[in-house]
């Protein structure tokens, strides 16, 4: 009850790539470049109402460009195909990340 989903506007989508870009580069020895994933966003005003945006990475898949597009990708393992975040824009930062297993 104390979460509520919510929009983005053009600022906040750019602020978004320039948080994954920073952790992106912050773990490079642990991912892939970041132009090879696709990116999934759910975005929330949490209990403390700060907006934070929850995001699922996913590796580029030439079979099926645009399938990410129209439902959430769901994945066991994958290795560092497969990661997740949190993103707060409230304080501007990432945290939570995680790095699936290799399968």
């Amino acid at each position: 009850n104390t979460i509520k989903p919510s929009d983005l506007n053009q600022k906040e989508l750019a602020e978004i790539d320039q948080i994954l870009k920073k952790c992106f580069f912050d773990n490079a020895s642990k991912l892939r470049k970041f132009d090879k994933y696709v990116n999934q966003c759910i975005v929330i005003i949490n209990e403390n109402q700060e907006k934070e945006v929850l995001i699922n990475s996913y590796c580029k898949d030439p079979r099926d460009e645009k399938g990410f597009k129209y439902s959430l990708i769901q994945m066991n393992d994958g290795g560092n195909c497969n990661i997740s975040l949190k993103i707060n824009l409230t304080k501007h930062n990432y945290s939570d990340l995680n790095i699936s297993g290799s399968a």
